[in-house]
């Protein structure tokens, strides 16, 4: 029969044309299928362990994706390349993946036990930390240069600012006290409580208790072994030994369909990392379907592809307070977030506007340019974002005015404007000092020529978001209501984040 026609039927219900005349021979081939959540994000230092902050973006996407697609059932898979000996290889890629499952659970005395152990690249791990810190949430612990040296006091000085300055941040009874400069149990508490305040922000969250209904709606293929390390094993490039390669050093949330899971691992009985390679990453035996990271987001909206321009109100009104809350302090946050997310080349800038308007990389007319994203850029947007403070007045007009002068704009793609605001715009006549009171009419009348500007100044080409930062999306109906209509006009979406009193960290 080695002259038969062969027919194959796979799992997706292949219909098969059969000759009834003629003998058949049919091969049943069944590929499982897997939703792979790789993004690129999850990176490790060469032989560390310690998990960076640009990876809690995925865990925040993998709550996200497991929460629209209940049933799926959760395997975490980390992999090193094929620099050093296979063996050790083995051992960081089960750390690597042990150190994301426990972040994404919120175990954190066994995160913090996990990441006080011995690691050789360590002090490179607590410099980036600790500028990630210094940028993002704005702490006065700038480490300097990321270098090896244990002995630089200025990273010691800054593990101790770092301390302090998450204590006084989250704690409502702290009292200042000095703190030593060690990477130590009570340092690694702090870097796990910022990350999960970090997640918060992510996910539109208001404090890290909410996580708990995210990480229970997990489902686990094997609540026994719930992450795997597969060495250098399972590469997606092949490469030579000893060779480096980012895409093969990565962290993976596996999804699998119910019904379609690997069979119970059995790593008590059978603790050969073989038999989960086999079980998981044979060839042929799964279809890795991926999941696509999700964009880069400013408060929890997505940032659309082509060029962005964001307008930063930095009003008197935006100013630390005890009820309002640190408003341009989550606005610096937030932005700082979205920036770190944005893919490179995106061209981007950035407008602050109180009662007079400032521009990031302005031109000789002082319009604001725009500038792909690299490190590079992002460094700087960073830098300026971190030294806007709250001033006076809230002209809206003029930093949406601004804004659409952005030179250095492709056309033929999409823009869009991301505007934040806490406050009503302050009408014209009060903005050139030729009154000191706004009447409810003024007001309305300031809001409608913006409406009226907008309009004019996009034609169309461009999509406008917006962001309200008040306690309730009640509380400021007019205002409310002009930012709803100022996106909706102009192909946009309104947010409204509710921004109240400091609160302090709970355990997860």
């Amino acid at each position: 029969m080695s002259n038969e026609p062969t027919n194959e039927v796979t799992e997706t219900g292949t219909k098969l044309e059969v000759d009834p005349s003629r003998p058949t021979r049919i091969t049943l081939r069944l590929t499982k299928s897997v939703k792979r959540l790789n993004c690129e994000r999850v990176r490790f230092n060469t032989d560390s362990a310690i998990l960076m902050p640009t990876g809690l973006r995925v865990i925040a996407a993998a709550f996200q994706f497991a929460r629209d697609n209940p049933g799926l059932k959760l395997l975490i898979a980390s992999h090193t390349d094929r620099q050093g000996s296979e063996a050790s290889n083995q051992d960081l890629s089960e750390a690597r993946a042990k150190n994301v499952l426990l972040m994404t659970t919120g175990e954190r005395n066994p995160w913090i036990e996990a990441n006080g152990r011995d690691n050789t690249r360590l002090h490179q791990d607590v410099r980036q930390l600790l500028a990630w810190a210094h940028k993002v949430w704005n702490f006065p612990c700038d480490p300097g240069k990321v270098t090896n040296d244990p002995k630089d006091q200025k990273l010691t000085d800054a593990i101790s600012a770092f301390k302090v300055a998450f204590s006084k941040r989250f704690s409502t009874t702290y009292v200042e006290k000095a703190e030593v400069g060690d990477v130590d149990g009570a340092f690694w508490a702090r870097v796990f409580n910022l990350y999960a305040w970090t997640l918060v922000e992510h996910l539109r969250l208001d404090k890290p208790a909410d996580l708990k209904p995210l990480v229970d709606q997990l489902v686990w293929v094997d609540p026994e072994q719930r992450s795997i390390g597969c060495g250098e094993k399972a590469p997606l490039v092949q490469t030579a030994d000893g060779q480096a390669n980012d895409d093969n050093r990565r962290t993976e949330f596996l999804f699998f369909p119910g019904g379609q899971e690997p069979t119970k691992l059995g790593f008590e009985s059978d603790p050969d990392p073989a038999a989960y390679l086999k079980a998981v990453y044979l060839p042929k035996r799964y279809k890795f379907e991926p999941v696509e990271c999700p964009p880069p987001l400013f408060f929890g909206e997505e940032i659309p592809e082509g060029t962005v321009v964001f307008v930063i109100d930095v009003s008197g009104s935006m100013a630390p307070h005890k009820e309002n809350g640190d408003r341009i302090g989550v606005a610096r946050r937030n932005l700082n977030l979205a920036l770190d997310d944005l893919p490179d080349g995106t061209p981007f800038g950035i407008v602050s506007y109180s009662s007079d308007v400032t521009v990031l990389w302005p031109d000789a007319q002082a319009k604001p340019q725009v500038k792909p994203a690299n490190d590079e850029s992002r460094a700087a947007a960073s830098r300026w974002v971190n030294a806007l403070g709250p001033l006076k007045l809230t002209n809206t007009y003029g930093g949406l005015e601004r804004a659409f002068q952005a030179v250095g704009v492709d056309a033929g793609k999409p823009r869009t404007i991301k505007l934040l605001s806490d406050g009503e715009p302050t009408p014209k006549a009060a903005l050139e000092g030729k009154t000191n009171s706004v009447s409810p009419q003024s007001a309305a009348d300031e809001r409608k020529r913006i409406l009226d500007a907008v309009q004019g100044w996009s034609g169309g080409a461009w999509r406008v978001d917006t962001v309200g930062l008040f306690k309730s999306a009640t509380e400021k109906g007019p205002l409310v209501d002009f930012m709803r209509a100022l996106a909706e006009q102009n192909g946009g979406k309104f947010t409204h984040v509710a921004v109240g009193p400091r609160q302090t960290t709970p355990a997860r």
